[in-house]
């Protein structure tokens, strides 16, 4: 039986948490998730040992933005880089990028269609949406890995190290 790419495995088990916790309505606890998931490949795809703001928004733009505009609904990788910093420092939309005008605020909405903001800072996306699109970009990621046996053994090697990969 073949095995799975480290990409996919990582891939399989942080979906299977993150539907776990939208299932049972935690969806802060999914947003969490989710965000760090996304930084978490934005770190193994950079040949860099720091990723920040730039690489989060180099990977979602890329594999998340740019494959899949449709499903992120206008967001742009300022916006969703200041809701994964809102999010996950404080549990609420507001970042200091959005304080500073570099990103706009993001609610969620979940399984009750289209939502209208009734302010031009606001931006509101479904959860479902952010996490289809996720799922897109791990995808899209993988066909890139596939491409280049250089990205590919990088991307191996850091998931390689990962806390889940570890003995402890």
């Amino acid at each position: 039986m073949p095995t799975l790419h480290p990409v996919l495995e990582f891939a399989m088990r942080q979906s299977a948490a993150i539907a776990s916790l939208r299932e049972n309505g935690h969806k802060e606890a999914t947003l969490t998730l989710l965000f760090g998931a996304i930084d978490q490949l934005a770190w193994v795809a950079s040949d860099k040992e720091t990723v920040g703001n730039e690489g989060f928004k180099a990977w979602v733009q890329q594999y998340m933005i740019d494959k899949n505009p449709d499903l992120l609904s206008g967001a742009n990788a300022a916006d969703l880089w200041g809701a994964r910093c809102g999010v996950l420092h404080t549990g609420a939309s507001e970042s200091n990028d959005f304080r500073n005008g570099k990103a706009r605020r993001i609610f969620y909405s979940s399984n009750v269609g289209q939502v209208h903001a009734k302010a031009p800072d606001i931006l509101v996306l479904s959860l479902e949406g952010l996490g289809i699109a996720f799922a897109a970009g791990i995808t899209w990621f993988l066909m890139d890995l596939e491409a280049d046996a250089e990205q590919d053994a990088l991307a191996r090697s850091k998931l390689a190290r990962m806390l889940i990969h570890q003995e402890l």
